[in-house]
């Protein structure tokens, strides 16, 4: 049968950029997009930071002073195939000054890129350890990120009546995807970007109107069970290394 939207209602909400970049973040967010120990994503930065193509990568902090030169840093960006593109945008116009955390060791600024790679340069990652890659990128994508203008959306409540019974749902339906479209798998006209370290939350649903009749194209009752809590994930328990005071930016990726 038919179901009728009963009710509608939605607010606008908004899902901020990351912080700029510090040790422990770096850290958890690419363990948790491609899988290396934080110990390995250490190794990698350091040997980027050797090499002049991103800053100092040991810092707890994750605010830029405010002397810093970030239209230099967006547009050297500029000609990158992958992201290159936000960086246009940022420089166009876009660009939103990221106030940053509660963090400052007072030694060290946040970790950024200080120079585009080349072909050759990427070529040479590929043979030596592809992984470089992955960390450059990254330290790239969320320097863009934070300086981007957050995402919005619409999340909206819809209620149906089906045959006497009441349905309801939530999801969000995406107006701006903003700095989404570097940190996460890119623009809806391309290009893909992978991994994605942020998304909105997968439960999207179109906008509906109050007397509105439709078709289910599915109806399903799933049976479930609770589960128990998982492991903790290396991503966890930097977290809770970071929460309980337990080593230092330096020593944490070794735990």
């Amino acid at each position: 049968g038919q179901a009728v939207v009963t009710r509608e209602g939605g607010t606008e909400s908004k899902k901020w950029p990351p912080h700029p970049l510090n040790t422990l973040e770096m850290q958890k967010r690419l363990n948790r997009a491609i899988r290396v120990s934080p110990e390995q994503i250490m190794k990698l930065a350091e040997e980027l930071y050797q090499a002049g193509f991103i800053s100092y990568p040991r810092t707890e902090t994750d605010k830029f002073p405010h002397d810093f030169d970030y239209r230099t840093s967006i547009e050297q960006l500029h000609p990158h195939p992958k992201f290159g593109f936000h960086a246009v945008i940022l420089s166009g116009g876009r660009f939103r000054q990221p106030p940053g955390g509660g963090h400052d060791d007072k030694a060290h600024p946040p970790i950024y890129p200080t120079k585009l790679a080349s072909t050759r340069d990427y070529a040479t990652w590929r043979n030596r350890d592809v992984r470089l890659i992955d960390v450059y990128e990254f330290v790239c994508r969320h320097f863009l990120a934070s300086c981007s203008l957050p995402a919005v959306a619409h999340k909206t409540t819809v209620e149906v009546d089906m045959g006497g019974e009441r349905f309801k749902a939530t999801g969000n339906m995406i107006k701006e995807l903003n700095y989404l479209e570097v940190y996460g798998k890119g623009p809806a006209g391309g290009p893909t970007l992978s991994p994605s370290y942020d998304g909105w939350s997968s439960n999207t649903i179109p906008s509906y109107v109050v007397g509105q009749r439709f078709e289910p194209t599915e109806l399903a009752l799933r049976p479930g069970r609770t589960q128990p809590p998982p492991l903790l994930s290396e991503t966890d328990l930097l977290s809770k290394m970071e929460a309980h005071q337990i080593g230092t930016d330096a020593t944490q990726a070794q735990h």
